[in-house]
């Protein structure tokens, strides 16, 4: 539920950025790991 809220408002007022950048960390610390 709290994950929907922040997805939603994040889409609303900062159009999606939070959340892409919340994607691109995940991706690089995966990348880092996985190396």
């Amino acid at each position: 539920m709290c994950v929907a809220l922040f997805l939603i408002w994040d889409m609303l007022y900062n159009h999606g950025d939070a959340t892409a950048k919340a994607v691109r960390e995940v991706h690089r610390i995966v990348r880092m790991v996985t190396d």
